[in-house]
This record gives structure tokens, sequence and C-alpha cells, in this order.
């Protein structure tokens, strides 16, 4: 009788773990242990994959405790600043490799123990979800190891010297090399957890990047559980799929309206009848300010051929956005809301990163994407003539 009480009881423990570890929602805290760390004055933000941030200056008893109802599992990062940064702007300034901690955040208690550095912390006890990302960690570290860390030497070696054609050399390779990673890590990873695992969820998450393959996402998506496409970030995927597919070359363009810079209400649609480049570019942003001596020649050289160019920028400060374009001498209509990352019309566009361009036909039609250098001025010719 009391054999069979103990495993009645071992039985429903194990069950009460298994329904803890598979819940997708719910209350999580984490703890993390400071005692060991060497250097621990300073501040300590966990920020979550979906971008909510805390905030905690000082440990109590060496011991950080943060609290949040996860809307479903994720990745996390935990960051320190030495007190010497405390006052430094955290959204510009990532902290040193062994002073950032990546893990994965489920619902229930995570305990993180810090050893010297917060970059050699372990969790204590992990659980089922854990232990998949740090397997996943582990391939990706020996994947870089081998075939990344060499070609990241070389690029910053490139800009250290300030060697713009050394800089465009070593690009090329990193960029292949990570997407090599993208596709025989994290792809593969995706497709053999994504009925099972939530991890893989927050992988696709971070496949899907500034720009994507819209039938390879899909693809992926379409694996995932059905629970696991009921969550918040499976939706914000499919939506994505659904912005990019609306707006790939040969649909119409998706009409939108933005004060210009003297207050002035402009549309996409008044533009209708004009070959239109809708240019996506910021006052802050240094590709972008390198690009605009071509898009002002292309503009010049065609302005006269039924073309013009719509400017969208993603600056915040009205003064900044108003001397670049006098500065660049962009003389053509541009509009911003000075929202920044989160200008309506890039949302509408799928805009992740800048600079990026969609032209338009005189019918509304898009008929190129992120066309910019001497490309954008062959386009233009090809179909205005010399």
């Amino acid at each position: 009788m009391r054999k069979r009480l103990l495993f009645t009881l071992m039985a429903m423990n194990f069950l009460a773990l298994a329904q803890a570890q598979d819940a997708l929602t719910g209350n999580a805290t984490i703890t993390i242990d400071v005692s060991k760390m060497v250097e621990k004055d300073g501040r300590y933000i966990l920020l979550l994959q979906s971008e909510k941030q805390y905030d905690s200056t000082v440990p109590k008893n060496d011991k950080l405790v943060f609290k949040e109802i996860l809307p479903e599992p994720q990745i996390a990062s935990l960051r320190f600043y030495p007190s010497s940064d405390i006052d430094v702007d955290y959204r510009k300034k990532n902290p040193t490799r062994k002073n950032i901690f990546y893990f994965y955040i489920t619902p229930g208690n995570t305990n993180i123990t810090v050893n010297d550095s917060l970059g050699a912390s372990i969790i204590s006890n992990p659980n089922i979800h854990q232990k998949k990302y740090i397997s996943f960690q582990k391939q990706n570290e020996i994947f870089e190891k081998e075939n990344i860390a060499y070609l990241v030497q070389k690029y910053r070696d490139a800009v250290r010297q300030g060697n713009k054609d050394s800089i465009s050399k070593a690009q090329g390779p990193l960029f292949i090399a990570n997407e090599k990673k993208e596709n025989v890590i994290w792809k593969a990873f995706i497709k053999q957890n994504a009925s099972t695992s939530p991890v893989a969820l927050s992988i696709l998450n971070q496949y899907a990047g500034p720009t994507i393959n819209t039938d390879t996402l899909k693809m992926l998506y379409d694996l995932l559980s059905n629970n696991f496409k009921k969550l918040p970030s499976a939706t914000k995927i499919k939506d994505r799929i659904n912005i990019v597919q609306s707006i790939a070359i040969g649909k119409i363009a998706p009409d939108f309206t933005q004060n210009d810079t003297s207050g002035h209400s402009v549309s996409l649609k008044d533009f209708r009848g004009k070959y239109v480049l809708i240019d996506f570019w910021a006052s802050w942003c240094g590709p972008c300010r390198a690009e605009n001596p071509n898009v002002v020649s292309a503009f010049n050289k065609f302005k006269d051929k039924n073309f013009t160019i719509l400017g969208v920028s993603f600056d915040q400060n009205k003064d900044s956005w108003l001397n670049a374009i006098h500065k660049d001498g962009l003389g053509w209509t541009h509009v911003s809301d000075l929202q920044y990352w989160k200008n309506a019309i890039g949302r509408i566009y799928d805009i992740h990163f800048i600079p990026q361009n969609v032209l338009i036909d005189p019918k509304g039609t898009i008929i190129a994407k992120n066309i910019g250098g001497k490309q954008l001025q062959e386009k233009l010719a090809s179909i205005l003539g010399e």
C-alpha cells in the first residue's frame, strides 16, 4: 500500500512538472545569483525577444529577481553594464560578450547562477525547452567558431583601417557564411522541432530577419503545431507573410498618406501616371546618406521623363530631417511621421532596414524593389530610355 501511494505521488509530481513545462503562457520568475561575479556593481537589464525590457540597478543580497506574465516562451538576454556605463543609451550600446547571457524563458521558475562574469552563467535544472535551446546554442557556437569568427575579424580589421574596398570584400563572404549558418543550423532546427518545442518558433522569428523569402518562411511556419500558431509571435509571422506577398513585384503598391516637410498631406495616389521610386531613408542612416548621391543622379537624369521620387524618412527629429534633405540636395517630395522605426508607411511595406526602395509604374504596379547605385540608373534607362 505504501509503495502504491509513493508511486502515485511520484506520477502526480511528474505529471505536474510535465504540465508546467508544456505551459505556453503564464507567470515567470527569473532569479539570478550574482554572488560569484568578479565585477557586480552596475546595471542589469533583462531584454525579452518581444522587445520588452526590465531594468534592475542594484542586486539585493546578491540576487536579482525579475517577474513577468509571459504571453509565450521566448529567448531572453540578461545584460550587465558596469557602473562606468550606467548613463549610456542602452538601445545604442551593446555590452561586451562577457557581460551578456542568452537563455530561454518559459512560464515557471528559472534560476540562473552567474560565475565570474555574466557570459559564464548557467541555468540550474533547466527544463526540457531550456535544454533544447542550450543544445541549439552549442550547435550555433561551434559553427560560428569554425566558419564565421575569422571572417568577422577580417571585417573588423577592414573597418579599423578604413579601407572601403577591403570592407566591401569582407562583407560578401561574411554574408554568405551567416546565410549558410541560418540554413544549416537554424532551418534544420526549426524543421526538427516545429511540432514539439516552442523554441522552434523563437528561432523562426530570428530566421525571418529583416528581409524574408515568403515561400521558405511559409513552409517553415506551416510545420508549427496548431498550439504554437496561436502564439503572438506566430501570428505576427503569418501577418508579415501576408504583407510581403501583398507588396511583391507585380502587385499594386498600397496607398498611403503622410505629411510633407511643410505639414501638408501627401498620398501615393497623387503621383499616379508617373514612374515613382519610393525611397526609404533617414538622416541618421550612414548607408542611406552614402547612397543619396546615386539617387540624386538618377533623379536629375530622368526627372523630365515621367519619373519622380517620393522620400519616406524614418527620422525622429524634424530639423535633422530637413537639414539632411538640403545638405544632400534631395529635390523631390519628402514625407515622414517622425516615428523612427514605427513609421506607418514602413510597416505597410515591411521595412526593417534602410535604405530600401520600391519602384512603381504609372498604373501603381510594383515593378522593382531595392535597386541602388548603377543598377537604379540601368533599370530606369531600360524603361525610360537614356
